[in-house]
């Protein structure tokens, strides 16, 4: 999966964005297991983008014979093969169900609802996200997963198979740490974190050469005196509203004068 991307026109492009569907789907389960469910529907999302872009490489001869215009034919080889735009992926997907490929739209459908979960989580008010809740979403990702794995099982014999499609497929295809579906563990990307760090009393601030300089009532400017005569209420000017002033003393104040 690190090695870069084949280009369309090359032998080995189907065979590397199917490696890439079912890496992807795999992660899906991996984080499903994890209880992150919204990296799990970007990654199912992910999976079924190259799917498509598998299909449509693999259908292009076809695609191209059935497409009305030369700008269709050019459109379908420079942008629909390599990029699979979201926006057109249930276009495409139709397409390719005239090719054989039945039911393809309906699932192109249901991950773009998971497209959607991804960026906006459950959304009980179903205006940003058709999902209620986090298992309505884990439910269609596995059931994604489970549709593209048989998809791609069913290209055994129109595509180079290697060795390593074929491991990548019989791959453990459960969640590595699987959990009940109605508690799955609370996550950083579905709630936010909670604070880890315990309650403790505010520090007392510093100033910079004046390492004996204390916080007495929102002045960091006065000095810890001990022997330092405290001023009498009398002696406090009244508080005419706004912000009090705060004074630095340097030094013992100097007595009143009768």
């Amino acid at each position: 999966m690190e090695r870069p991307l084949p280009r369309p026109s090359d032998e080995g492009y189907v065979e590397a964005r199917l490696l890439e569907a079912l890496v992807e789907a795999r992660l899906a389960l991996r984080f499903v297991g994890e209880g992150v469910t919204r990296n799990a529907a970007g990654k199912a999302f992910q999976a079924w983008k190259a799917l498509l872009a598998a299909l449509l490489r693999l259908e292009l001869d076809k695609l191209k014979a059935v497409a009305k215009t030369e700008e269709e034919k050019k459109w379908l080889e420079s942008k629909a093969v390599p990029r699979v735009p979201t926006t057109k992926m249930k276009p495409l997907a139709r397409l390719l169900e005239a090719m054989g490929h039945d039911g393809l739209a309906l699932w192109a459908g249901n991950v773009l609802l998971l497209h959607d979960y991804q960026h906006h989580g459950p959304d009980p008010s179903g205006e940003l996200s058709k999902y209620a809740t986090r298992e309505d979403a884990v439910a269609d990702i596995l059931s994604a997963v489970q549709e593209l794995a048989r998809r791609i099982e069913a290209l055994i014999g129109r595509v180079k198979w290697s060795d390593e499609l074929e491991k990548a497929l019989r791959a453990k295809t459960s969640p590595s740490r699987q959990h009940p579906i109605g508690t799955p563990p609370e996550t950083a990307m579905d709630t936010p974190p909670a604070d880890t760090h315990p309650t403790s009393p505010r520090q007392t601030p510093r100033r910079r050469g004046d390492d004996e300089a204390l916080i007495y009532g929102g002045c960091p400017y006065a000095e810890r005196r001990d022997d330092a005569p405290q001023p009498k209420a009398s002696d406090t000017p009244p508080h005419r509203g706004g912000r009090r002033r705060c004074v630095r003393q340097t030094s013992t104040p100097p007595e009143r004068g009768l």
